[in-house]
């Protein structure tokens, strides 16, 4: 298991946030997959508070979740290192996208590449949110609050 130094939060921020076409909760879930479940650098219980304040607090999910988890494996450097890994890829690619835009919108292939990437997008947020739900609801009075709020939101 690699150590959580600075090099390694920034590298494995880059490629989770180099892969996550999607958005933040694409992010998020694969920051799951890869630092709960494959690396161990966060609890399951850790995991739900990042991802539910990182919701809360205002900007970017992806970023919110990166500077969560980076201070929690290396303090304010940790931070800053998953931070910079996760604005980078993006940053290029939008870069790339806009200076290219008007070739790429014209071209039929991509087009149809990125609407089945949309597909692909919403199964992988339907697999994250089946998976978190069993996990926060391990106790009696969580799933009952879950319900309540269910009910409300589709009520009102």
């Amino acid at each position: 298991m690699p150590k959580n130094n600075l090099p390694t939060i920034f590298f494995y921020s880059l490629r989770l946030s180099a892969s996550a076409f999607g958005g933040g909760y694409v992010l998020i879930s694969l920051m799951r997959r890869i630092y709960t479940e494959r690396l161990g650098w966060l609890t399951e219980e850790e995991m739900l508070d990042v991802t539910a304040l990182s919701q809360t607090a205002p900007g970017a999910s992806a970023v919110n979740a990166a500077v969560l988890t980076g201070y929690k494996l290396h303090g304010i450097s940790g931070a800053a290192a998953a931070v910079a890994g996760t604005l980078l890829p993006p940053l290029v690619i939008m870069s790339v996208l806009a200076a290219f835009y008007n070739t790429f919108a014209e071209v039929p292939f991509l087009a149809g590449l990125l609407t089945g990437m949309q597909c692909g997008v919403a199964a992988v947020l339907l697999h994250t949110v089946l998976g978190m739900t069993k996990s926060a609801l391990k106790k009696p009075l969580h799933a009952i609050i879950f319900a309540v709020f269910l009910v409300l939101m589709l009520v009102f």
